[in-house]
């Protein structure tokens, strides 16, 4: 007699089921409450691998992340692409998957899409940071970048604050001018205009999400451009030399990360800014110690900036919620392995 495993059943979700899981308010709470227990040091967080398939500045890159918390009965993987020339052929930057295992059996729990649940978590990140570090009358929104995570990102900040006017700037017109359409329509914001420049899209800004797949050909924001007071989410770039913000107008900024050492190992507005002598992490503070401590926040008037790199437990914070939400709400395809 052969001894065999039980049957194995996981599920699988669609992007628009956990989409239905999880809806972005519930995505900012679970990102705010994972950042509270990194702030407890809850949370088992290795070193993401990054794989280079070539040299070239618009390589692919192949990014794993692991993440657990040992307050939890899940361990999340992720693992993704980062595709710069998709751009040029259609095809969207980012492809994920995300994994959800038993964190004592080890059995596979679900299987979700990755692209979507990226998105969100990061835009879920930069509202908490929001929040936390904006003006409470903030109301005017800049966006440079038209892509998925600057959809994200509209829907996420009209969550904590009540944006009246959204003004975008994108290198392809066409979808800044479809993305401010839908922002109106949808009823995130009063009016939307969209601008020739990035300086004109945020001199009158409240808050600025700097959303693009910028590589290494320069910076595209200076924060001289913004008034007294305005908020950053820096999140864009699609790899460790990529650099949105200009470095030299950092100093006197606020700053504020997931990580200080994913931070500076993996953001090149920090690393070059650390070179230059403007700051060192001494003078950068992470998010979880504003959201535990909001004493530590900005001080009247001065520019704040989250800087985000993308950390594997913000992955943890939403695949958890689906799993959980999924087999609450019946969600996804059963799957026997």
């Amino acid at each position: 007699m052969t001894l065999q495993d039980p049957p194995l059943a996981f599920k699988v979700l669609t992007a628009q089921e956990c989409k239905q899981a999880l809806p972005m308010p519930e995505a900012i709470e679970a990102v705010r409450r994972v950042l509270l227990a990194q702030k407890a040091d809850e949370l088992v967080v290795p070193q993401r691998t990054i794989v280079d398939m070539t040299e070239d500045a618009d390589r692919t890159q192949i990014l794993l992340m692991p993440s657990a918390s040992r307050s939890s009965a899940k361990f999340v993987v992720k693992l993704s692409a980062i595709a710069p020339r998709n751009l040029h052929r259609g095809l969207p930057l980012v492809s994920a998957v995300i994994i959800v295992l038993d964190a004592e059996t080890g059995r596979l729990h679900s299987i979700l899409d990755g692209a979507h649940l990226t998105a969100v978590r990061t835009a879920a990140a930069s509202a908490v940071a929001t929040d936390c570090l904006a003006r409470a009358d903030a109301c005017e929104l800049a966006l440079i970048g038209a892509g998925v995570t600057a959809r994200a990102h509209i829907e996420s900040v009209s969550a904590v604050r009540n944006i009246a006017r959204l003004t975008l700037f994108s290198r392809t017109k066409a979808r800044a001018e479809a993305l401010a359409g839908w922002a109106v329509e949808s009823g995130l914001c009063q009016t939307a205009e969209v601008v020739d420049t990035a300086e004109a899209a945020v001199g009158n800004a409240d808050i600025v999400c700097t959303t693009t797949s910028i590589a290494s050909e320069g910076p595209i924001l200076d924060l001289a451009w913004l008034k007294d007071g305005t908020h950053v989410n820096a999140i864009g770039g699609v790899d460790e030399n990529a650099m949105e913000i200009e470095p030299r107008s950092l100093a006197g900024a606020r700053i504020v990360v997931e990580e200080l050492d994913a931070a500076f190992r993996e953001s090149g507005e920090l690393r070059s800014a650390r070179a230059l002598g403007l700051l060192d992490e001494s003078s950068v503070v992470r998010l979880c110690d504003v959201v535990a401590a909001p004493s530590v926040a900005l001080p009247s008037g001065r520019i704040s900036v989250f800087k985000s790199v993308g950390v594997a437990f913000l992955d943890f914070a939403v695949a958890e919620g689906v799993s959980r939400a999924a087999l609450q709400m019946g969600l996804g395809r059963e799957v026997m392995g």
